[in-house]
């Protein structure tokens, strides 16, 4: 008696083992999973089944338990469940098609075989119709999710997307072969299991059971309804399960907590590499509309073939991702429409000054209509040198800054012409009046703007109204821009864009480099790199980025204020430096200069990080306030 319930348990726990490592095979298409944490989802569900009716509910536990640990998320897992699950009803279809031509008692067997013959038919018209993907079920699914809030519209057409473009892959790359092994092997320990099971009943109730009559109790459309736990003999065969889970479970928790702390950077072809919801909500709404078409293909073309490591993405319409392609690993850029059009002006800086100074290399660029798209190597020795200065000395952090601005002042920012006063009314006009307005009229931010004064983490600030009336005012920037000088700069010169090598790296010759220009400032003044460090230095941007949370209430902003001792240090090293290379009205403009860059940031993180666009307003105000300080009206002139 104990050997038929032990080999049942036995044959169990190897179809199970298996039917991971067939789900395995979906997963690992798109990333690496952590097999472990496919055992204890499969664990759960099948527990759910055990006690919940109509079986479904179990899949949906188990999509959720594993897609929380997915860097794809539940939408993927919930796609690769369906996929699983359809395998298994076509494979209990065939299951009773045998039974059918076996038993004697053909009636017990024709209804089963309609059942499941419908249900499998019903899967695979839709399966057909989301491949095929046509415009009307396009529309339909667009203006059901639409109907819902931006979060549940999002979840909604990611998971419809998801199901779409996965199964498109799915047929193309998994192993047809190893898929067909996999669901026969499963199978076959099943059906192992159930007659070593149905051998094991007849020693306990000295009545004979069948093979037969156990696959009909449970998989019977009846019983489907009714949980497993309630059904005949249920309690036995859910002992027989819950055993054989617990010999997978138990070693599964164990190795998944052994490794919970490991570090590894295991990629993913990331179905929608956006930086925020809003960005995969746009594209998700494009794709549904089929409005363009050449749009979704090129998107598609780019991200064919990519393993995603992180999405470096930040503070422009740009996409930048760490990924392996055929280029190795490597930093992937790249941009559609306009904002593809000063992607490729970036490449162009890149190489126009390569002979000046450090600069990444460029391993692939692709131009097309639409986009534009170029790779930069990565470099395990090389960080920002944001994470630079924090790795190491604070003397070493600055001179390595220190190290940075000779260069680029030497090198790059000479010689100098004079700046037209048409050059400096249109940079006023574009970069500071009208993203004032685009601040003052954004939603997000349409109750703040409401108040005279902004407490920020319980200290007052002015609001915005105020700065545009003093030291934002057109008469006061053309009187700080008038002296400003023109030459090349990099223009968007932060210590993200500084990349650093680790001491054990470095060589004579270069010890750091610089990436991503931006070429789109109208007022092309060295101005703007010193003022770009200052909104690092002394705006805090980097820590700000690394923000998570932000909370309102009335005219309160409360956040987490991370800004570090080595930024304090650093940024009192630059100023030093900028008094001995600049006289006051050229620091003063600097100054005057991050503000602009804070003006220009706003309207981005309005529209594509609007969650945390009050953090950067929060932060705004407050450089505004010290700029006043310094150089307003009753300010110590002497600097």
């Amino acid at each position: 008696m104990i050997a038929w319930f032990a080999a049942s348990i036995a044959a169990l726990s190897l179809g199970h083992y298996i039917k991971v490592l067939r789900w395995k095979m979906f997963v690992e298409i798109y990333e690496k999973p952590h097999e472990s944490n496919l055992i204890v989802s499969l664990a759960v569900g099948y527990f759910a089944n055990f006690c919940l009716p109509f079986k479904v509910f179990g899949d949906l536990i188990r999509a959720v338990v594993s897609g929380k640990k997915m860097k794809n998320g539940v939408s993927f897992s919930l796609t690769t469940v369906v996929i699983d699950r359809m395998l298994d009803f076509i494979a209990v279809y065939f299951l009773f098609i045998g039974l059918f031509f076996s038993s004697s008692s053909d009636d017990d067997y024709r209804k089963f075989v309609v059942f499941y013959s419908i249900t499998i038919g019903v899967f695979l018209l839709g399966f057909f119709v989301l491949i095929k993907a046509n415009k009307l079920l396009k529309t339909v699914i667009a203006k059901l999710c639409h109907i819902f809030n931006m979060n549940t519209e999002l979840k909604g057409l990611l998971f419809f997307w998801a199901l779409i473009s996965s199964l498109k892959v799915l047929v193309k790359k998994t192993n047809k072969l190893k898929l067909v092994f996999y669901t026969m092997s499963i199978w076959l320990f099943y059906l192992a299991s159930y007659y070593t099971f149905a051998k094991f009943l007849t020693l306990i109730y000295q009545s004979t059971y069948t093979l037969n009559e156990v696959v009909l109790s449970l998989f019977a459309q009846g019983d489907l309804i009714i949980p497993t736990l309630f059904q005949s003999q249920g309690v036995w065969f859910a002992l027989v399960s819950f055993i054989s889970l617990m010999i997978l479970i138990i070693p599964a928790v164990i190795i998944r907590n052994v490794k919970s702390n490991d570090a590894s950077i295991a990629g993913n072809i990331s179905l929608l590499p956006h930086v925020s919801n809003k960005q995969r909500l746009d594209f998700l709404k494009v794709y549904f509309s089929g409005d363009d078409p050449s749009y979704i293909k090129n998107f598609m073309a780019l991200n064919k073939n990519v393993t995603v490591i992180r999405d470096y993405s930040s503070g422009s319409n740009a996409t930048t991702l760490l990924c392996d392609g055929i280029n190795g690993t490597v930093f992937r850029k790249y941009a559609f429409g306009d904002a593809g059009e000063k992607l490729y002006d970036q490449i162009l800086w890149l190489k126009k000054y390569k002979s000046v100074l450090p600069i990444t290399d460029v391993v692939f660029e692709a131009k097309k209509d639409d986009y534009f798209c170029y790779e930069m190597p990565y470099i395990p020795s090389a960080m920002s040198l944001f994470e630079y200065v924090h790795n190491t000395s604070t003397d070493r952090g600055w001179k390595t800054l220190e190290d940075v601005l000779a260069s680029v002042k030497q090198k790059l920012h000479s010689p100098c012409t004079d700046a037209t006063q048409q050059i400096i009314n249109d940079y006023v006009n574009e970069k500071i009046i009208a993203n004032i307005g685009k601040i003052e009229s954004a939603d997000v931010l349409s109750r703040l703007m409401s108040y005279d004064k902004i407490e920020i983490n319980g200290c007052a600030y002015n609001n915005l109204s105020y700065y545009k009336r003093s030291i934002l005012s057109p008469q006061t920037l053309m009187g700080i821009f008038g002296s400003d000088t023109l030459s090349a700069v990099h223009g968007d010169l932060t210590m993200e864009n500084i990349i650093a090598m680790q001491e054990s790296f470095q060589s004579e010759t270069a010890s750091w480099y610089i990436i991503d220009p931006n070429t789109a400032n109208l007022l092309d003044t060295p101005c703007l790199d010193y003022a770009k460090l200052l909104q690092s230095l002394h705006g805090g941007y980097e820590f700000l980025m690394r923000t998570d949370k932000v909370y309102v209430d009335a005219n309160r902003i409360n956040f987490e204020d991370t800004y570090s001792l080595t930024y304090k240090k650093l940024y009192e090293e630059y100023i030093k430096w900028l008094k001995s290379n600049f006289d006051y009205s050229v620091i003063k403009s600097i100054f005057y200069h991050e503000i602009v860059h804070w003006l220009r940031l706003m309207p981005y993180k309005i529209n594509n990080d609007t969650e945390r666009a009050v953090l950067f307003y929060a932060g705004m105000l407050r450089v505004m306030n010290d700029v006043e300080k310094m150089f307003g009206e009753g300010a110590n002139n002497e600097g």
